[in-house]
């Protein structure tokens, strides 16, 4: 495993998010002591990992141990009175874990996305893409008319018109976000229609970032974007983007084929 593909960073950034302000001044101390033994640990150890193991893989063993070892820690340090806001912090990680886990174990998607401008008009896109890695967006926007773009490599780069659909053009470009851009924290609300869907929270940019998860399948539902000063004007909250996700659906081949392409293999048959 090649350490450089490693995003230590979004590990550290995670836990000062969901450990922020739950523990006393001396405890954080010590705790960060045995996070950064644990590092230098997991770097000592990492040459003599399977070569075939999965970055995610690793990952999540990195997170498992990490939040063992804080709960043993829990126990020796006496945090008395904190030791349930430790276990909170503990739940919230794990509840994001799993989720972008479920996400990268997905193998269709297919998500309906709708924005708005500073002027309240709507483009709207759609969404499709299949495990074999072929996403294909439709857009129905004021600027652009309807059109349809087929995209095979991520690394691809279309007119600035499909920006608002590339950042859920596959489940993995949405686990990059929620990793580095969303900074996401669960809430203790639940939320949408089922009982057992619950809340993600975070911020990008001079947005606020609402997530709502399934808690059955621990994929998310619904994701909306507000203006970060809409709840203060007095209007009521600004709903800048919303976007409808349906999982682990079959999706038709023939719908993931350019039409060009599509036509040819017709004509041939």
């Amino acid at each position: 495993m090649d350490k450089r593909n490693i995003p230590e960073p979004d590990l550290d950034n995670l836990l000062k998010q969901t450990l922020k302000d739950d523990l006393p001044p001396d405890a954080t101390s010590r705790m960060k002591r045995q996070f950064l033994s644990l590092k230098r640990t997991l770097e000592q150890t990492e040459s003599s990992a399977e070569a075939g193991i999965s970055l995610w893989s690793f990952r999540k063993e990195v997170l498992a141990f990490a939040s063992l070892l804080v709960l043993i820690l829990a126990g020796l340090m006496n945090f008395g009175g904190h030791q349930s806001a430790l276990a909170d912090s503990i739940s919230r990680l794990k509840v994001i874990v799993d989720v972008t886990e479920c996400l990268n174990r997905a193998t269709s998607m297919d998500c309906s996305v709708l924005k708005r401008d500073a002027g309240n008009a709507e483009s709207r896109y759609r969404v499709r893409w299949n495990a074999a890695g072929i996403t294909r967006v439709d857009m129905d926007s004021a600027n652009g008319g309807k059109r349809t773009l087929w995209i095979s490599d991520a690394a691809t780069s279309p007119d600035p018109l499909w920006q608002p659909a590339l950042e859920f053009m596959t489940p993995a470009i949405l686990v990059q976000r929620m990793e580095k851009h969303y900074r996401l924290m669960q809430t203790g609300d639940r939320v949408g229609g089922g009982p057992d869907d619950f809340l993600l929270v975070g911020r990008e940019n001079q947005q606020i970032i609402e997530i709502t998860v399934d808690g059955r399948t621990y994929l998310p539902k619904t994701l909306k974007k507000y203006s970060q000063d809409s709840s203060t004007t007095g209007t009521g909250r600004i709903c800048l983007m919303e976007i409808q996700f349906l999982w682990n659906q079959p999706i038709s081949q023939a719908l993931l084929v350019p039409a060009p392409q599509a036509a040819k293999r017709r004509g041939s048959q």
